[in-house]
């Protein structure tokens, strides 16, 4: 059912915006399905192309880049790294800050990402619809394992949707902000079809016996052809995944110890984290009494 529900859904996509199509591809099984239902659609050499961000050397983003790598690869898509150095992602940072009028990592760093991704994609000539798998963790209550009764889970979808699929949400038009056409930011499994068909999927069969976060996920890439060990990987959030915070972290210890040299006695390039968070709140309280 979800192969053909996917399937419909890039077709369309494909009807409606130029080729090629840009797949934002990280290590998760969302965008990992989502590659492997594309490359069945792939009429020739320029249907799809495949994007990933990724800071690699800070946390998972190796890791995941590596098996964005290979997925692509494997598929035969065509895979293209975004990787700003750290002088070109402050700029996107604060680029996307301004636009935002926030500071809330989650905001900031989802929307430097598809700044980051767009960008690129504007370098390249790529003018095709931007596709992610969002959604699919409020339809399929993503990021968790374990049983769940049908009743408690039909609560827990119908609860995440109407948290998730609105325009009610601390920036409304957040696309609007980041992008010139945001109808080009193709939000997967963000439609009423797909609400409806995930109603119809028993918890058990999403889950599996064991209880294994988007066990039919997996199991359907593994059905188009992708290796056992690329589907498994635990779910990260995009923004710990591509290594973004481990990035912004590392810039705030650099700034701090270049502010700060030589009047404290510890270096926040080094001190542990929850020191330097520590450090932050007090100077915030050293301004208030100024």
């Amino acid at each position: 059912m979800i192969v053909a529900f996917l399937r419909d859904r890039l077709e369309a996509v494909c009807a409606a915006y130029p080729a090629p199509q840009i797949l934002l591809l990280s290590g998760g099984i969302d965008s990992i399905l989502i590659a492997a239902v594309a490359a069945t659609l792939n009429r020739g050499d320029g249907d799809f192309v495949a994007l990933t961000l990724a800071h690699p050397g800070h946390g998972s983003a190796t890791e995941e880049l590596e098996t964005a790598r290979r997925v692509a690869e494997h598929l035969g898509i065509p895979h293209d790294v975004v990787a700003p150095d750290a002088e070109r992602w402050l700029g996107i940072t604060r680029d996307t800050v301004r636009r935002l009028d926030s500071s809330d990592p989650w905001e900031v760093l989802a929307g430097a990402t598809l700044l980051a991704i767009d960008q690129h994609a504007a370098s390249r000539g790529l003018r095709g619809a931007l596709i992610t798998g969002a959604g699919a963790d409020a339809l399929f209550l993503g990021g968790a394992d374990g049983r769940i009764d049908v009743e408690a889970w039909d609560e827990a979808v119908r609860s995440k949707v109407a948290a998730n699929f609105t325009r009610d949400r601390f920036i409304p038009d957040f696309y609007e902000r980041l992008i010139d056409d945001p109808s080009r930011h193709i939000q997967v499994w963000q439609t009423r079809r797909a609400y409806e068909l995930a109603l119809r999927i028993h918890p058990d069969v999403v889950r599996g016996p064991r209880g294994v976060d988007k066990h039919l996920h997996r199991l359907t890439a593994r059905s188009l052809g992708i290796p056992r060990e690329l589907v498994q990987a635990k779910k990260h959030a995009m923004q710990m995944s591509s290594g973004g915070v481990d990035t912004l972290v590392a810039q705030a210890r650099d700034a701090l110890s270049r502010e700060v040299q030589g009047t404290t006695y510890s270096d926040p390039a080094e001190e542990s984290l929850e020191f330097l968070v520590a450090r932050l709140w007090l100077r915030e309280l050293e301004r208030e009494g100024k």
